[in-house]
């Protein structure tokens, strides 16, 4: 990489490795002119970004010890062709070549102590600034040095030249001058300040790794807080249950027949049971964004995440394991709630009027109940966790009626025949919020879930839209989610995954918006249209249903 410069007099063109130099006594152009100068530079590493041609000494308006600009080309203007104040300039820049030629028409610029070229070349990241001087030894300025406010100074090294006077050059005839620079003779002003950059940037380098440091303790110490506060909190709701345990075996007695009064009891404890649920997913939730955001504001080091990760497992194996035994106290309840009377199980009918149209025609065939701890898709499939008897509440959808476990009515799934239509339901506190009714003719009891069969739906855009998933089975990722009566529009990250519907049947998925301390969890968008599964206001259901229709 070199850069040139020539004062023209003479037309006799000589080329070398460093500088092409031409010297003539006239104009390349038919203007009268007292000399030509010519710019140019060739990079091979790098890219050339400007090349711009100063004078020094005898100018019309400008002092000796002042530099001033005479023409310039640019990356933003390549290309320079017009004749200011009489100099005619003709200019091109490339990304590896750049030439500037002026005419010098008045004897004053001819007469100036020195011009200079200078480029300016970005590499690496860098910008290098290169210089080349041509000095008048025979005018008044001087000839030796660095002149003051020479541009570039503090940029870069410049090797002076000798060179004859303009009269001399003219006395003389042809003079060969060949000057070059090596890349070592750059910046030493300009490496002093990246040495100091440098220096500035370890320090601040330090400083954030301290603030690390400092941050990663006063999370972990507030976590170990939370995780203490929350184990209080599950140790007093374990204690509140075994006393209204107690009480209620107290009042009923060892030989009271009264069934109402070990309903009630047991609708209390499944009602604290809820409770109990509903504050783990809160304070999980809380937990889980409160190391979200301290992670995004303080860019914690992937073992620091890991480390609190763990904790946060940890802390969720807790709480699932009071959820397995507030499950089962509710189970041993709802034993001696049966046990305590002597009158036969009310008989529960199978058929319910879905849709409010005045009939009962949709018999239940399934019942999913959130949070059990049995996953739903072997429960719907081959009836895996639920007890032969279960309770009356799960099957119906009256929220009043405690439920712990799934419901399959054998009958229906195992003689999938003459079914018209199936309806699929979502439940909150006994209430529908959504549901899809289906084309049944022709299927079973597994692919009568398929997008094709849908007849009408609460969400308007379920039919018109695209989906990737539209089944029972979902989509599993042994390492990531399982997804089942999973209705998805599409992938784009967990952020921005669309869907309708879900059953998640992994605590720890993958995707946040899916990470439960208990499974089944059933997810749903709560408007009239997909939504975002990880929106803040997406529906977590008590219980879906699958009911049938018959010709």
């Amino acid at each position: 990489m070199w850069i040139n410069i020539g004062l023209l007099f003479f037309i006799c063109p000589l080329i070398s490795d460093g500088l092409n130099v031409t010297i003539a006594t006239q104009s390349t152009t038919s203007r009268p002119s007292c000399g030509v100068l010519r710019c140019s530079e060739n990079v091979s590493d790098g890219i050339l970004a400007s090349l711009t041609v100063y004078k020094l000494g005898k100018g019309d308006t400008t002092p000796a010890s002042h530099w001033e600009q005479l023409a310039s080309v640019m990356s933003q203007s390549p290309s320079n062709d017009r004749t200011p104040d009489g100099l005619d300039i003709n200019g091109e820049l490339s990304d590896k070549e750049g030439k500037l030629t002026l005419d010098l028409p008045k004897s004053q610029d001819c007469g100036s102590d020195e011009f200079l070229c200078m480029a300016s070349i970005v590499r690496e990241g860098k910008i290098m600034l290169i210089k080349s001087t041509v000095r008048n030894v025979g005018s008044s300025g001087s000839s030796e040095g660095h002149t003051a406010g020479n541009p570039g100074d503090h940029h870069a090294a410049t090797r002076d030249l000798s060179h004859n006077s303009l009269a001399e050059t003219r006395a003389g005839g042809i003079k060969e001058h060949v000057f070059t620079f090596s890349l070592w003779e750059k910046m030493e002003r300009l490496e002093k300040r990246m040495d100091d950059f440098y220096s500035q940037k370890q320090s601040f380098e330090a400083r954030i790794e301290d603030l690390k440091d400092t941050v990663k303790v006063t999370i972990g110490d507030k976590l170990q807080a939370i995780g203490n506060r929350l184990g209080d909190r599950l140790d007093m709701m374990e204690n509140r249950l075994e006393d209204k345990l107690l009480g209620a075996r107290s009042l009923a007695g060892p030989t009271t027949n009264n069934a109402e009064i070990c309903q009630k009891f047991s609708s209390q404890i499944f009602s604290l049971t809820e409770s109990l649920w509903a504050m783990e997913k809160n304070l999980t939730t809380n937990v889980e964004d409160a190391v979200s955001r301290a992670e995004t504001a303080t860019t914690l080091s992937a073992s620091s995440v890991t480390q609190l990760g763990r904790k946060l497992d940890g802390w969720a194996s807790s709480i699932s394991n009071i959820s397995d035994l507030t499950g089962s106290l509710v189970s041993s309840f709802d034993d001696f709630r049966k046990s305590c009377s002597k009158d036969e199980p009310v008989s529960v009918s199978e058929f319910f009027d879905v849709l409010d149209a005045g009939k009962k025609d949709w018999r239940l065939a399934f019942r999913g109940t959130a949070y059990t701890g049995v996953p739903i898709y072997p429960a719907y499939l081959y009836g895996t966790g639920i007890p032969s008897e279960v309770e009356a509440g799960c099957k119906q959808f009256n929220h009043s009626l405690p439920c712990a476990n799934h419901y399959r009515n054998r009958d229906v799934i195992e003689n999938w025949e003459n079914i018209d239509e199936v309806l699929f339901a979502v439940f909150v506190k006994g209430q529908m919020v959504k549901n899809v009714v289906f084309n049944a003719r022709g299927s079973n009891y597994i692919n009568w879930f398929e997008a094709n069969r849908v007849v009408s739906s609460s969400w308007t855009d379920l039919k018109t839209a695209s989906h990737n998933y539209f089944s029972i089975i979902g989509h599993d990722r042994p390492s990531g989610h399982y997804r089942k009566f999973y209705i998805s529009h599409k992938y784009n990250g967990c952020d921005r995954d669309l869907g309708w519907f879900t059953v998640s049947d992994m605590p720890n998925s993958l995707c946040p918006w899916e990470r439960s301390v208990a499974i089944p969890e059933f997810l749903y968008a709560p408007g009239n249209t997909m939504a975002f599964w990880s929106s803040p206001s997406f529906g977590r259901a008590d219980a879906i249903g699958v009911f049938v229709k018959y010709y």
